[in-house]
């Protein structure tokens, strides 16, 4: 054996021992954590652990709703949804320990598992991600979830200002996910609510379902009113990602049961609508499709 493989084979032999040392203490870590959370009354759910491992998740879950919180955030996508379940992923840990007392130990976990969620934000705003971006330097968090602020510091979070302006200047070049990403998470401000709902409709003519989409929710019977079915129309036929196929499912059923909007029943139209959302990888409209032409 060579030398170098003498040093290759010690390098590896090295890291392994530390990446064993670091299981071994993420491991006491987490069984200090089960005790503690078992002193103070907790009913643990033990699948959730074996769940949480198989997973490959950052730590040990141990209730069903942690569980499917923290898988939720662990498989989050780019978009304004997948960021949005990381930030209450760490804002549900900080809501948690409001129930608990003071000098109760969990806090410090709780607090450092809603870390891990804003490192992840932090990480993913610095690859770039303009609504990370727009999340860390809007005015959400200040009005929102203000307790979270102290974590951003904590994390080494010091470029809002930085990432205000590049999402600014994006939305000003007319990106609709740079619009979409202002309108949300710069403009949280009830005042601005006529600028947030303006800028939403103009990212929808764009093209972008999500601009539409976060403007229906601003109407005030979206499910029953004209406006909602027109811009429902808008959303599905954008066909640019998951929220305008689930729109083109909710107008499957709209017209093939007669559901939301008042429409008469129309299987032919349903059928249409179902089969472009089924062809654009839907789950709803396969599972629909299947069920009915069997």
């Amino acid at each position: 054996m060579g030398l170098l493989d003498l040093l290759f084979a010690k390098n590896s032999s090295t890291d392994m021992n530390a990446t064993k040392k670091e299981d071994n203490e993420a491991y006491k870590e987490c069984e200090k954590e089960l005790m503690l959370r078992k002193e103070d009354g907790q009913e643990i759910e033990y699948w959730c652990i074996d769940e949480s491992r198989n997973e490959r998740l950052p730590y040990d879950c141990f209730f069903e709703w942690e569980l499917k919180m923290v898988e939720k955030a662990q498989n989050a996508d780019n978009s304004l949804q997948g960021i949005l379940d990381i930030i209450l992923c760490a804002r549900d840990y900080i809501l948690h320990n409001q129930e608990l007392q003071d000098a109760n130990p969990l806090i410090e976990f709780n607090k450092n598992h809603a870390k891990v969620w804003i490192n992840k934000l932090c990480s993913l705003a610095a690859c770039g991600n303009i609504y990370a971006q727009a999340a860390i330097g809007g005015n959400y968090f200040d009005i929102r979830f203000p307790e979270i602020l102290d974590i951003f510091n904590e994390c080494g979070s010091n470029d809002r200002e930085a990432y205000r302006k590049n999402v600014e200047a994006a939305a000003m070049r007319k990106n609709p996910e740079a619009m979409v990403a202002y309108a949300f998470f710069c403009l949280c401000d009830e005042s601005q609510k006529e600028m947030r709902e303006a800028i939403n409709q103009e990212a929808g003519s764009l093209g972008s379902s999500e601009g539409y989409y976060q403007y229906f929710f601003s109407l005030e019977n979206p499910w029953k009113s004209k406006e909602g079915l027109e811009i429902a129309f808008k959303i599905a036929e954008c066909d640019d990602g998951p929220t305008a196929y689930d729109f083109q499912d909710r107008l499957g059923d709209a017209y093939y049961y007669g559901d939301a909007w008042g429409l008469d029943v129309d299987k032919e139209k349903g059928l249409y609508w179902y089969e472009r959302a089924a062809a654009n990888g839907n789950e709803s409209a396969i599972s629909t499709l299947k069920r009915l032409i069997n």
